[in-house]
């Protein structure tokens, strides 16, 4: 019965370490979607305040009575610095989740090689 004891006692050490690592591994997980939720609300107020300076440019434009040719260029150079914000924040966010599948792709391996060794010094009693 003292065999039976010891694997039980090891089963459960082992049980509870998965448990704990799993619980690390969301924490990790909650803390990068917080961090994408916030790199998301940022680049939505950068993104208003260039809206906003962008319309008053071109009210100021109008009010100076230069010409549409002039403002059809400011439009193009705001639309073009929109599309390359958001690439960034697009190119940050893939990062993101690129370390995150990674660290998510370690922490499968572990648990495969935990659970394989486990199932050696089990069976192995046997």
């Amino acid at each position: 019965m003292a065999t039976n004891d010891g694997e039980e006692e090891t089963v459960q050490k082992l049980i509870e370490k998965l448990l704990d690592e799993e619980e690390k591994t969301q924490q990790v997980i909650k803390q990068l979607q917080d961090e994408i939720k916030k790199m998301k609300r940022e680049a939505e107020e950068i993104e208003l305040i260039e809206e906003t300076k962008h319309r008053d440019e071109i009210e100021k434009m109008k009010h100076e009575a230069q010409d549409v040719q002039q403002i059809q260029e400011a439009i193009y150079q705001y639309k073009m610095k929109k599309f390359d914000r958001k690439n960034d924040v697009l190119d940050r966010e893939l990062e993101i989740k690129k370390a995150f599948i990674s660290f998510e792709v370690i922490l499968f391996k572990q648990i495969i090689l935990k659970n394989y060794k486990f199932n050696i010094i089990f069976y192995d009693k046997f």
